[in-house]
């Protein structure tokens, strides 16, 4: 009753100025469509065949928008080469999302948006606070999410569950404050976050806890003519005592006016020991976004658990209109180790209209010591979405 009274009321909140109720639909929908098939391979072998999508409807009337949608994911190859990763593939329909968005106007300046349900959540590139939506599957995190706007402040805070493989759920929170303009001459934007999570293991990983997993940082972003800059930090204490840092810089100059090329250098990396000792957990970031999300493999961690640091050059270019190639030379190495070698990596988009896209992400990893392995991995994914 409460809810249906909610509904009932968020359908009657008055509009802006500039939109009278004549102009105003009863009801606006649309359908959700999302379809992948990737495959993956690494030094010549095909490890990951893939297909994921995603079918649902988005209706909006007034302040009041939701979504719900079901997905699923099939591996045909991954439980015969990957048989500990059987809990983490979906092969039946499942609910992917199902929020419902308030966004009640207030005044010119105070913008209020309040959302619950199965949702994404992505601050800041997805750097500490990510969507967690690999291939497809829908692994939402159900929470609740206020944003304030007043400019140039806003304010996110969020709290709910995160669910791995079906059968596993954790509490967790985030909140993002932040100041920031954008502007034809020029953008900045400077954030402070902070997330938890009680964790008490992390199955996909081996990794126990008896700890919560909290972690707060800083998020900045200024464009300033050709300029283009970005830069984090974030730090997360250990009950034993110290703390892991993680973070990342990007500097780059646009060439021409319209900001087709973007040249420039870049440095990541986060504390931490080889043997997995120390370092900085990341459970929740979102990996598919994260900067050499590929190279860190070959070096035996994981995107999840950063251990290494690493600086580089890298070329951010729009060919044309539909084709989109960002690429990267990196070297990475341990805090406790000489430089180990230099990775080479590329992601490519090409675009068919606003609906559909190829990928391909691939790289190349270069050992400084000839008798070391030479380690390739490749990814090429085709992508539908409306």
């Amino acid at each position: 009753m409460v809810g249906l009274l909610s509904l009932a009321w968020a359908a009657d909140l008055p509009l802006p100025p500039s939109v009278s109720d004549a102009e105003a639909p009863v009801l606006e929908w649309a359908p959700v469509l999302q379809a992948q098939v990737l495959a993956y391979g690494s030094n010549g072998q095909l490890y990951e065949l893939g297909v994921g999508g995603r079918v649902g409807v988005e209706a909006s009337r007034r302040a009041l928008t939701a979504r719900v949608s079901l997905g699923a994911r099939l591996f045909p190859m991954v439980e015969d080469e990957f048989p500990n990763l059987q809990s983490a593939v979906d092969t039946e329909a499942e609910l992917a999302e199902a929020w419902v968005n308030l966004d009640p106007y207030i005044s010119e300046a105070l913008v209020v948006h309040l959302t619950a349900g199965l949702q994404p959540v992505e601050f800041n590139e997805g750097r500490l606070v990510g969507k967690q939506d690999q291939w497809l599957s829908g692994s939402f995190p159900l929470a609740a999410r206020l944003h304030l706007g007043a400019a140039p402040w806003s304010l996110d805070a969020v709290g709910g569950y995160r669910e791995v493989g079906g059968a596993w759920a954790y509490p967790w929170w985030a909140v993002r404050l932040g100041a920031g303009r954008e502007r034809p001459s020029g953008a900045w934007q400077v954030d402070l976050v902070a997330t938890d999570a009680d964790v008490d293991a992390i199955p996909a990983s081996g990794l126990t806890v008896d700890d919560d997993i909290a972690a707060g940082g800083v998020y900045a972003r200024a464009d300033v003519s050709r300029l283009r800059t970005r830069a984090d930090v974030y730090v997360q204490p250990f009950r034993e005592g110290g703390v892991a840092v993680m973070g990342g810089g990007r500097l780059g100059w646009a060439l021409g006016g319209d900001a087709r090329v973007v040249l420039g250098g870049a440095a990541e990396g986060g504390t931490g020991d080889r043997d997995g000792t120390g370092r900085f957990l990341n459970p929740w970031g979102n990996v598919e976004a994260a900067i050499g999300a590929l190279t860190r493999y070959p070096l035996g961690t994981s995107v999840n658990v950063p251990g290494q640091v690493g600086v580089g050059a890298f070329a951010d270019m729009v060919v044309t209109p539909g084709l989109r190639v960002d690429l990267a030379a990196w070297q990475y190495h341990f805090a406790d180790m000489e430089p180990y070698g230099a990775q080479v990596e590329a992601d490519t988009r090409l675009y068919f209209g606003p609906y559909a896209w190829l990928r391909f992400r691939g790289a190349l990893f270069l050992p400084w010591d000839s008798v070391d392995t030479v380690y390739s991995s490749a990814a090429l994914s085709l992508d539908v979405q409306i």
